[in-house]
């Protein structure tokens, strides 16, 4: 923090130069140029603020960059690592990591923001900011701002201030699409059975039945099968299968196996990254329809909460993030596959889906 000289040694054979390329907070006061060995002096200016950075690069006869040098001055650390927390209307709760060096308190700009509730009032050094929320039975956004502040150990220190937006969605109506001749032709069919139209009931998959769209709009999708029928002369069970596949091989699948009285959840990964941690089986009756959801909310303003809901009820949910399925982002197309695979197994009959789309945040 107090700041003084550095000095950069510098071996060669030809003339080079060297300058400041990034941050006002240094400067080179002595050996701005030079000829074979030498030492450039920078300077650094005394921090009374912000822990911050600069660089200063060193030339070679020609101009060219040959050695960058970078600079890190200690100070407060107070860095939010999104500045706009968003939360479906439902959401329970949201965060946002903090990367800090410090203690630091969190407030609501206006007390009368009393439609969510900050959890971690107070932390210290790296951390998450967690709030809780109210559901939104209003017909638009809600939104406020948070301040993160730093706490100075002595009357006058400097303290980091950082504004956070928080946002949280309204109910959109979902959109019905009934299985039918018109819809199934917007799909392409994929194994050795084609779906069958049922009139008035939907879309009936036989075993190796499946369907496939490269491009459906982000959203929440809720899915209702019925007359889900085993095959009784078939040792593999009746697999009605979903897949949500995004870039990069990260695959978000869900089975329904009434074999088995459950619904199961996998994934694939990309780049073998880390698998969310949810329980893998839900219990479910089939003497009932089913409906199930995959439910996508955000978290913070890139990355994706997602729930499952088997007949309204949650079965798990976890948090995308760049360590986890990191191309499940918010917005984005999905590529989805539908179907009953193994041979001989039985059938199911989609009804329909209902289509939620993703909220206008702007």
């Amino acid at each position: 923090k107090a700041g003084g000289d550095h000095f950069i040694h510098i071996k060669s054979n030809q003339d080079w130069s060297a300058r400041v390329t990034d941050g006002n907070w240094v400067s080179v006061t002595e050996g701005a140029t030079g000829n074979g060995i030498g030492t450039v002096t920078v300077n650094a200016e005394e921090n009374s603020s912000e822990l911050r950075y600069a660089e200063v690069t060193v030339y070679d006869r020609h101009d060219v960059p040959a050695a960058l040098v970078k600079f890190t001055q200690d100070g407060v650390q107070l860095v939010p690592l999104s500045t706009e927390i968003r939360a479906g209307y439902d959401q329970a709760t949201g965060e946002v990591d903090v990367l800090s060096n410090t203690k630091w308190t969190v407030v609501k700009e206006s007390e009368t923001d009393n439609w969510f509730e900050i959890l971690t009032p107070t932390g210290e050094g790296d951390g998450k900011i967690q709030l809780s929320f109210t559901q939104n039975d209003e017909d638009g956004i809600r939104s406020a701002t948070i301040i993160l502040k730093s706490v100075v150990a002595h009357e006058g220190d400097y303290a980091a201030t950082k504004e956070i937006v928080v946002k949280q969605a309204y109910k959109i109506t979902p959109v019905r699409v009934m299985m039918n001749a018109d819809e199934l032709g917007s799909w392409s069919f994929e194994w050795t059975n084609n779906p069958v139209v049922i009139k008035d009931v939907g879309a009936q998959f036989n075993a190796k039945s499946r369907i496939h769209n490269g491009s459906k709009p982000f959203g929440n999708y809720t899915f209702r099968w019925s007359a889900i029928t085993q095959n009784p002369a078939s040792e593999a069970g009746v697999r009605v299968r979903h897949w949500f596949c995004f870039d990069e091989g990260c695959e978000l699948k869900a089975d329904i196996r009434p074999a088995d009285g459950k619904i199961s959840f996998d994934f694939n990964t990309a780049n073998d990254g880390n698998k969310p941690s949810i329980d893998g089986y839900t219990a479910v009756d089939f003497t009932q329809p089913v409906e199930f959801t995959f439910k996508f909310d955000p978290s913070g303003a890139n990355h994706c909460h997602v729930t499952y809901l088997v007949n309204g009820e949650v079965a798990g949910s976890f948090d995308t993030s760049d360590e986890m399925l990191r191309t499940v982002t918010w917005g984005r197309s999905i590529n989805m596959y539908i179907g009953v695979d193994n041979e001989n197994s039985g059938s199911a009959i989609l009804e329909w889906y209902e289509y939620t789309p993703p909220m206008n945040w702007e």
